[in-house]
């Protein structure tokens, strides 16, 4: 455990928040997303096997599968980009962390959050996401470039490990 709170400065880019919410996309339907990508996958499967039935692109249900799974992929893009311009995601935020928990400070607020507010941790290869609930809203977003060296990172590691109780470092 750190004897001093390690401070981290964080000014999120368009591809951090979008990762942020793929990774919170994925997590909030990580069970219909891969069953909808297999069946249009068995779908499209038997249009090429047998090439004498009704071609995919009038099938409705292939259709609108299609159609959802796009959405999927256009709506992270869109959330991070109204998301960028966000006066409080330019001017950037502030995390100390230390035993007691973390302070926050924004440009238009202050809070100090206990360890037990947070629930969930997802680790990506380039984001570390805090969690209050399961669908993610008001999910805290820490980039790994924003840790000055590598013992903060191991440090906030062991905290998140030690404080969290449903701690699990995912990998994305």
């Amino acid at each position: 455990m750190p004897d001093e709170p390690i401070t981290l400065f964080v000014k999120l880019d368009y591809w951090e928040i979008y990762r942020a919410n793929v990774a919170l996309l994925f997590r909030t339907f990580r069970i219909s997303l891969p069953i909808l990508a297999l069946v249009l996958l068995m779908r499209l499967a038997f249009f090429v096997a047998a090439p004498s039935q009704v071609s995919p692109l009038s099938d409705g249900l292939f259709l609108f599968g299609c159609l959802v799974l796009v959405a999927f992929g256009i709506g992270p893009l869109l959330t991070a980009r109204r998301a960028v311009k966000d006066d409080r995601v330019q001017k950037g935020m502030t995390y100390r962390f230390s035993d007691v928990g973390v302070h926050i400070e924004s440009a238009v607020a202050r809070a100090d959050v206990q360890w037990t507010a947070f629930r969930y941790v997802i680790s990506t290869r380039s984001l570390l996401l805090l969690l209050t609930n399961k669908t993610g809203a008001g999910a805290q977003i820490l980039p790994i470039r924003c840790f000055a060296n590598e013992s903060d990172f191991t440090a906030v590691r062991h905290l998140l490990d030690g404080n969290i109780p449903k701690y699990k470092l995912r990998m994305f």
